[in-house]
């Protein structure tokens, strides 16, 4: 069974067995995660009972949403490498609602870019570990991947808090505690 990769690669950023776990919105609507050449895997949905996914949200309780995922979620919407012109000015609008300005920006647009391919880089590895496992029938190690993917994010966090100026950081970190609001990630990434 395949999916549009953006639509996949979203689900698997959100919820670990690559459910759609909720929406992430900036203004009020629902925005496309980067697009990424590689396909991305799915797990059997059919057989998970959905109803049975407990969800955080936001805008109820936004001190459930743990940092980390908080921090994954805005980087994959503001990260973005050879944007297009389109691309470019919407990454823009996201770096300047995140209180960054000038230099700051000129900084983490780098470091956007490297994050984002890191991640391309990341997802076709699972994919292909997905294929292998496949092949024997055994269960893809899902658990590996978002280890990998949460120390991607924070090696991400560490050079953007080192390249960034003090009020720069302390703006992207009130963007992101503000933006948890509009966010609903599944219960278990809280433990």
């Amino acid at each position: 069974m395949s999916f549009p990769p953006s639509k996949l690669r979203w689900a698997l950023l959100c919820l670990p067995v690559a459910l759609v776990a909720g929406v992430f919105s900036l203004s009020g609507q629902l925005l496309p995660p980067a697009t990424t050449a590689d396909t991305v895997h799915s797990h059997d949905v059919a057989s998970v009972d959905q109803s049975a996914v407990t969800m955080i949200d936001g805008a109820q309780t936004p001190d459930l949403i743990p940092d980390s995922a908080a921090y994954r979620l805005v980087l994959t919407n503001i990260s973005s490498q050879n944007p297009s012109a389109e691309e470019a000015a919407r990454q823009l609008a996201f770096l300047n609602s995140a209180g960054l300005e000038g230099d700051d920006i000129q900084v983490a647009i780098p470091i956007l870019a490297d994050f984002n391919a890191q991640f391309d880089d990341m997802i076709g590895s699972y994919n292909r570990s997905v294929d292998a496992a496949n092949a024997i029938g055994l269960t893809p190690d899902l658990r590996t991947f978002t280890g990998q993917r949460d120390a991607l994010v924070q090696s991400t966090l560490t050079a953007l808090s080192t390249a960034l100026s003090p009020v720069g950081l302390s703006r992207f970190r009130a963007y992101v505690k503000s933006e948890k609001s509009r966010m609903r990630v599944p219960a278990k990434e809280a433990q």
